[in-house]
Order: C-alpha cells, then sequence, then structure tokens
C-alpha cells in the first residue's frame, strides 16, 4: 500500500494487516475510527519528540483574568509578557539605556578608564548578557505558567494587572494525518484493532467453512502483547529527560 494520507487508508490498512479478505476481521468502521483517534492520542502522550513539536504563540493577555483557553496544546513551560523590565520589547528598556554606554557603544566591559575602548569582543558580550540577566532577575517582574490538558487551559500567575502582550513557547500536538505513516503508530493501532476484534469474537470459538478456527482469547492476547511491544519502543526511543536544579 501506497503512503496513507487519509483516515479511509488507515482502516483499509489495518483490515488488512489483520488478514482481510482472505479472513473477516469483525471490526467495523466507527469501531476503526476510535481505535485510530486512541492510537493517535497514546503516540502524542508518549511520542513527545515526534508526536508534538515546539510552538510560538502570540498571547494577548488580559488585566485581572488569569486564566484563559488554549486548545490543540500538549503543555506550556515558559511564558514572556511585554509588561516589567526586559520583556519581549527590551528595546530602550531601563537595563538597556543603563548599560548601552559600557556594553553597546563601547563594547567592552565596566571600566574606570575613560578612554577605555577594545571592540565588541565575545567575552565583553557574554558579560553584557549575563549582567542584563541578573538586573531582569532582581528587577523584572516574573511569571509563572501552569497547563491544564484536561481542561485546555493555561494559567498565569501572578494575575497581569494590564493587559500585555507576550509569547506562550508550547507544545503542539502534531497532526493526526501526519502520523499515519509512522511505522510504531501503524504497529500500535494493528495491536489494538486485535486487541478490539478479539474481545469481540472472546464469547465464541468460531470455525469457519475452510476449517480454520478463529479464537477470540488468543487474537486478544497477541492484540495486547503487540500494544505493550509498540508503547514500550516509543517510550524507549525517546531521548533522555533533560533537568536541572537551581
Amino acid at each position: 500500500m501506497a503512503q496513507i494520507q487519509t483516515l479511509e487508508q488507515f482502516r483499509d490498512y489495518l483490515k488488512i494487516m489483520n488478514g482481510y479478505p482472505v479472513i473477516n476481521v469483525e471490526v467495523d468502521d466507527s469501531q476503526l475510527n476510535q481505535i485510530i483517534d486512541d492510537t493517535i492520542q497514546t503516540y502524542q502522550r508518549h511520542g513527545n519528540q515526534e508526536g508534538n513539536f515546539l510552538d510560538y504563540l502570540i498571547f494577548n493577555a488580559s488585566a485581572g483574568v488569569s486564566e484563559y483557553s488554549l486548545s490543540g496544546y500538549e503543555g506550556a513551560f515558559d511564558i514572556e509578557l511585554s509588561i516589567g523590565l526586559d520583556g519581549i520589547n527590551t528595546l530602550f528598556s531601563p537595563s538597556h539605556e543603563l548599560l548601552y554606554s559600557d556594553f553597546v557603544r563601547k563594547g567592552s566591559i565596566i571600566s574606570d578608564t575613560p578612554d577605555y575602548n577594545p571592540g565588541l569582543t565575545l567575552t565583553s558580550w557574554d558579560a553584557a548578557f549575563l549582567f542584563l540577566q541578573e538586573i531582569k532577575n532582581k528587577f523584572g517582574r516574573m511569571y509563572t505558567v501552569r497547563y491544564n490538558p484536561n481542561r485546555g487551559t493555561l494559567h498565569i500567575n501572578p494575575t497581569p494587572s494590564q493587559n500585555v502582550t507576550g509569547v506562550v513557547y508550547m507544545y503542539k500536538k502534531e497532526s493526526a494525518q501526519y502520523l499515519y505513516n509512522h511505522e510504531l503508530v501503524k504497529k500500535l493501532a494493528i495491536g489494538k484493532t486485535k486487541d478490539l476484534w478479539g474481545h469481540i469474537l472472546g464469547k465464541n470459538e468460531l470455525t469457519m467453512p475452510d476449517g480454520i478456527t478463529l479464537n477470540g482469547d488468543g487474537i486478544k492476547a497477541d492484540g495486547e502483547r503487540i500494544v505493550e511491544e509498540a508503547i514500550d519502543q516509543i517510550v524507549g526511543e525517546e531521548a533522555p529527560v533533560d533537568f536541572f536544579i537551581d
């Protein structure tokens, strides 16, 4: 089969990989739709590198409002608003004016020598931005964000005291159609299809006209094994989580 581009093609793929048309697969299209939807959700939860991607959202926050609806996103980890010292509009900010003479015009570390002007060096550049960051840490207004994936809401603390615009750095869920051809997404969906198919057949042991016996319990067990293997592979391929203690 060529590249899977639609939901209908993915359903056909799952039927073929479970034996259709040689044998009948007792799972209808509405059930396959749900299996595919569940598969995508499972992959997005465990496959952070390919199931989600970093996105930047221009965000308007209103004075006195701390909670906002942001559907379609997996989680938020940072926000920078235009209010306060060194926000997203840093040009002509207090820290910019304070350090312009020493770090921008001269391009050097602070010196008591009036004519000290060696030009901009990498060391001077690093020292300037370290100093700017320290000013921001000590005098800027800090905001934290908390994203509730179940409600799809973003909470800002402290509550903005005036209307502000900012940038939210978030992980957005990858669209389902771009995951249909992922090897582990297909494997996971095949396993989930077998699991449900075996569950449907579980009440009876069916014998086909050609003498083939369909054992629902065996099909279900095989599906559960495939699902477990697929999730282990998805998790195993993820990069280690980075963290630091400040």
